[in-house]
Order: structure tokens, then sequence, then C-alpha cells
């Protein structure tokens, strides 16, 4: 036999999250967490999907950290890549233009010589 969604109202739902009904109401405009609405009015909540929002972002332990962090470094070592890209990002970047410095940048504005900013008499 198929359980029965339990929904529980707004105010019962900000309750059981520990928020404000205000916040709660904030987070459902910015479609952050699950609702529903089946006559267009009243907004309800599914205990269960609320649960799940609650655990959806964890935060690791330190051991964990460390762990991963050793994982990484064995691998570097290795020759291993972890998907993380190793290479000098500044560089890279300025070869595709997505950097720009002063020495490749257009004139800027002369006032005293009356060029434009890509060089031109004005």
């Amino acid at each position: 036999m198929e359980e029965k969604k339990q929904l529980i109202p707004t105010a019962e739902a900000a309750k059981f999250l520990g928020l404000k009904v205000s916040y709660l109401h904030k987070l459902m405009m910015r479609r952050v967490i699950p609702y529903y609405k089946p006559n267009g009015k009243l907004c309800f909540f599914d205990k269960a999907e609320l649960e799940a929002w609650q655990k959806n972002i964890r935060i690791a332990s330190q051991t964990e950290l460390d762990q991963q962090a050793q994982a990484y470094i064995v691998g570097r070592e290795k020759g291993v890549s972890n998907g993380c890209d190793t290479g000098n990002h500044w560089q890279t970047a300025s070869l595709r233009g997505g950097i720009r410095s002063r020495r490749n940048a257009p004139f800027l504005p002369d006032v005293q010589e009356g060029r434009g900013v890509f060089g031109e008499q004005v």
C-alpha cells in the first residue's frame, strides 16, 4: 500500500523548520524550497521533502577535509588529475582574452592630446 504524503500548512512548516513564516515566504518566492499550491492560494509542504531540503547541503567535518586534501596531494604527486585544473589560471584566461591588462587595453582617453578611447582624434 502506498503511503500518502503528509502535507502541512505554511505556519506549521515554518515551526517544523525552525524559521519565521516571513523567511519561509522569502524562500518560497525565490523557489529555494519545494511546496505545493493545490488550489492556487494556500501553500502546503511535504514533511519528507522538508527534511530532505534541510539535509541537502552538508558541511564536511575537519577529518573528512583532511582526508580529501591528503588524497589530492597523493594524486597530484602521482600525476593523476582529480578534475582540478592545476595550470596558471591568469595566463590561460589572458590568452583567451578574459583578462585585460593595461598594456593590451585600448588607449585611454587623453584630454591633452584630444584623443578618444581607441586613439582616434576627437
